[in-house]
């Protein structure tokens, strides 16, 4: 009987873990979230000169949030956006206390994840980080209502639709373990 060489141990390693590599998605690193630091002072500014709604509904998220006048398509309802451009679902655990919590809303409107899976995030990193998010709101105050827009599909982004749809589907599962968390949007048939 032979004994195996350092090459023939080489050898097995390597394919072990080429075996196994396939079932372990490497991390995206995620971006630096003090790329919105003057983003969150200017909305530190805005609140100084001008007041919020207690109990209000906050909008977060990525453009998306950002671009929709959500004062004009909710009349009549204490809304306040505080979305952020171009950030990806990492950046907004990062910002709750700043950009969330400090209103004490009585619920959260949040969308991202489109510009996640277009960075090469797989569904379950994005899901971890809108999961921590939630979490966080939860941990603040249980009762606050948290509504998950689902990730949209966009002409731009269709070469990840695959990936958006995955964690559309993890969104789904968790939503539906969460009395105070819900998911609006697409749903799979």
């Amino acid at each position: 009987m032979r004994l195996p060489t350092s090459h023939s141990r080489l050898f097995t390693l390597a394919a072990l873990l080429t075996a196994w590599a396939p079932s372990v998605a490497a991390q995206v690193a995620d971006p630096n979230p003090a790329r919105f630091d003057s983003t969150f002072a200017e909305f530190a500014k805005w609140d100084t000169k001008n007041a919020f709604p207690r109990n209000g509904i906050l909008f977060t998220g990525s453009s998306s949030i950002v671009r929709w006048n959500t004062a004009e398509s909710f009349p009549g309802l204490p809304v306040i956006n505080r979305g952020f451009g171009g950030s990806q679902a990492s950046d907004i655990p990062s910002r709750v206390q700043e950009g969330v919590l400090k209103y004490d809303p009585a619920a959260v409107v949040y969308y991202a994840g489109d510009n996640d899976a277009e960075a090469g995030k797989s569904a379950q990193q994005i899901f971890e980080d809108i999961r921590e998010f939630t979490e966080a709101v939860l941990a603040a105050d249980p009762t606050t209502q948290v509504i998950l827009l689902s990730v949209k599909p966009s002409p731009r982004r269709w070469e990840w639709w695959s990936e958006m749809q995955a964690t559309n589907a993890l969104m789904i599962a968790y939503a539906d373990s969460k009395p105070t968390v819900i998911l609006i949007g697409q749903r799979p048939k």
